[in-house]
C-alpha cells in the first residue's frame, strides 16, 4: 500500500510541476500534495484493513469519509 501511494505521489507531484510549467511548486500546492498523499496512504491502509476484517461495505465507505474529514 506504500508503494502505490508513493506512485501517486509521484504522478501528482509531476502534475503540479507540468501545471507550472516546470517552476517550483507554491506553497498551496505544496499543501494540496502533502494533504493528498496524507489522504490516499490512509485511505489504503483503511481499505487493507476492513478487507482483512470483512467489513460490510457501507461500513468500508463510512470509515473513509471519516477519514476525509479528519
Amino acid at each position: 500500500m506504500t508503494g502505490l501511494a508513493l506512485i501517486f505521489l509521484a504522478l501528482l507531484w509531476s502534475y503540479m510541476r507540468s501545471l507550472n510549467l516546470g517552476r517550483p511548486l507554491r506553497p498551496s500546492q505544496n499543501k494540496i500534495l502533502l494533504y493528498s498523499f496524507i489522504f490516499a496512504l490512509g485511505m489504503c491502509y483503511v481499505m487493507l484493513l476492513a478487507g482483512d476484517m470483512h467489513w460490510p461495505k457501507p461500513l468500508l465507505f463510512s470509515m473513509i469519509s471519516v477519514w476525509a474529514m479528519v
